[in-house]
């Protein structure tokens, strides 16, 4: 099983692709998604018509496309939530040592 999702969507945002990975991280199935709108958010949150993840930590980029006329872009994402977690927990450790 591949640990990123990918996530392509059009030059306007609209999801034209969503991967089985992607549906297990953020628990919204392919036909929910398709023809949506997506919105990212730089507080580690997507929009996809009126529903709002804050489930994943990570976004590693966004490949560029041209397909015919337009643009496609592909958007890698990974849940790094336990590592934060791990992150923060010895941070909040060594605060007390």
């Amino acid at each position: 099983m591949a640990l990123d999702g990918v996530i392509t969507i059009d030059a306007s945002g609209i999801v034209t692709d969503w991967d089985s990975q992607t549906t297990v991280l953020f628990g919204w199935a392919h036909e929910e998604v398709m023809g949506k709108l997506l919105i990212a958010r730089r507080s580690f949150s997507i929009v996809i018509g009126r529903r709002i993840c804050k489930r994943f930590g990570s976004i590693s980029g966004r490949e560029p496309a041209h397909i015919g006329e337009g643009y496609m872009f592909s958007t890698f994402i990974r849940d790094i939530t336990d590592r934060r977690r791990t992150e923060q927990r010895l941070a909040s450790q060594y605060a007390v040592i």
